[in-house]
């Protein structure tokens, strides 16, 4: 029997670009917004967000890539990963992204579930996707492109360090192309497939959840309804700060890292992953306002020897999803972080 909420707020019945950019060529801001927590210059702001995954875009389209083909990359957080996303989605695509620890064999069921017409990864993880693509005869992915979000500020030759490793910058338009590229021949329907986003596997062979456009926009309006319903809200939005340290292809990093943050204008600090020490270094230096967490990363970042000591009280609001969370975890979380609300958003992939 459905339960109706007592909540509701308008969907956007748009795609995700046109949703986040608006027109493919309108002033946006310039203002940095997504940033490598390891060295402020290089970031991106709206304009140059937008610009970059028009690029991507229009270096795919001009690679042979159609309406509806997919695209799956295996990578630590970059400056890349946004752009990639949304590159894709430009392009008619979909997207499924998965991170550098996983096995050889998850990526090989990726490489055949997703009948991905492009494979790229990171340099942690590249030769795990050769050796996963070369596992599946007759793939549409021909070769595995390296990514270096480095490319997007120094453009190289599209070969790394003499192994002639094809890199992702072979799939980057030129910039004065990918400035007139309209998304909306190509990406136009709400309900065109977004990403493909897969289950871990632990429980049997990973399963893909399909994602349009409109239930991503569903997601990202419920969490900006969440938002709003604070009184405090404009003050909110102006003192807010994130840190990602949780994988960007996770779905609730996704949701914020790559739409929501930039669509509020929240500066977002992005570091290479899980990686408590280094958190804690950043926590210290930026100051963030709110921190993601799923339970068992939760329980990593609190037995951690440095975070006794650490100053945690930036922090006022905490995002906990992706597992059911016990009671002494939450009581656990409030103890360490003493002034943060603490929001747990759990529902099943599946």
């Amino acid at each position: 029997m459905p339960i109706s909420s007592r909540l509701s707020t308008p969907l956007p019945e748009e795609t995700i670009p046109t949703w986040l950019f608006g027109a493919p060529s309108s002033a946006l801001p310039e203002t940095p917004l997504i940033i490598d927590a390891a060295d402020m210059q290089r970031h991106l702001s709206m304009s140059t967000y937008r610009r970059q995954a028009q690029r991507f875009a229009q270096g795919f389209i001009n690679a042979g890539f159609k309406t509806g083909d997919a695209v799956l990359f295996v990578t630590r957080n970059n400056l890349a990963c946004p752009v990639i996303y949304m590159g894709t989605w430009m392009a008619g695509g979909r997207c499924t992204g998965t991170y550098p620890s996983v096995p050889v064999e998850y990526i090989t069921h990726l490489v055949e579930d997703t009948d991905c017409k492009c494979l790229l990864a990171d340099e942690e993880s590249y030769k795990k996707c050769v050796e996963a693509l070369g596992r599946v005869p007759g793939s549409l992915a021909e070769k595995v492109f390296l990514i270096d979000d480095e490319d997007m500020f120094e453009p190289n030759s599209g070969e790394v360090d003499g192994h002639r490793r094809p890199g992702w910058n072979l799939l980057l338009g030129p910039e004065t192309q990918g400035q007139t590229f309209d998304w909306r021949q190509h990406c136009y329907d709400p309900d065109q497939i977004a990403c493909l986003n897969y289950t871990s596997g632990s429980t049997g062979p990973p399963k893909g959840v399909i994602m349009t456009h409109r239930t991503i926009l569903a997601s990202c309006a419920a969490h900006l309804a969440f938002q709003r319903s604070d009184p405090d809200e404009v003050n909110w939005v102006k003192r807010t700060i994130w840190l990602t340290w949780m994988p960007i292809v996770f779905s609730l990093t996704l949701l914020q890292a790559v739409i929501n943050g930039p669509h509020r204008g929240i500066k977002n600090y992005v570091m290479p992953g899980i990686d408590v020490g280094l958190a804690v270094k950043y926590i210290k230096k930026y100051r963030p306002t709110q921190f993601v967490f799923s339970p068992a990363m939760a329980r990593e970042f609190l037995n951690h020897p440095e975070v006794p000591n650490a100053d945690l009280s930036s922090v006022t609001r905490l995002d906990v999803g992706g597992q059911a969370m016990p009671q002494a975890l939450k009581e656990q979380l409030l103890d360490a972080f003493k002034n943060a609300n603490l929001l747990a958003s759990y529902g099943m992939t599946e």
